[in-house]
């Protein structure tokens, strides 16, 4: 079955179920920080492992950078979360791959973000 990450507003990740014998389980290591917005964004290296919320009431958009701005590190894991009314729209940089681009579907609903390689990730909508 797919991993699941269990995300609480109030603590962060809470923990991580996964497939019986694959090595899934154990818990979210920590309290993320969360970084509110409240315009277009460009992901920081800050947002490495924590929380971007887009508290916007008009349409946005969070850009993923290119490594040579912004060298986050392959493994990295972002979580965007659409606090506002405006629909918020994930985009790459030019010359950036993001997978499964797109936008998030409504207000409290997130998307995760992973570099699977230098200029590549992938866009998982939760």
């Amino acid at each position: 079955g797919l991993a699941s990450l269990q995300y609480d507003r109030r603590y962060g990740f809470t923990g991580m179920t996964g497939e019986s014998g694959g090595g899934g389980g154990g818990s979210g290591g920590g309290a993320q920080t969360i970084n509110t917005q409240t315009a277009s964004y460009v992901l920081v290296l800050g947002d490495a492992q924590n929380i971007v919320e887009m508290n916007v009431a008009g349409a946005n958009t969070v850009t993923v950078p290119l490594n040579a701005s912004v060298a986050f590190p392959v493994g990295t894991r972002i979580l965007v979360v659409q606090a506002g009314a405006g629909q918020t729209t994930i985009t790459p940089a030019s010359s950036v791959t993001l997978h499964n681009a797109g936008a998030i579907s409504a207000q409290w609903n997130a998307a995760w973000l992973y570099q699977r390689a230098t200029d590549e990730w992938v866009m998982t909508v939760g």
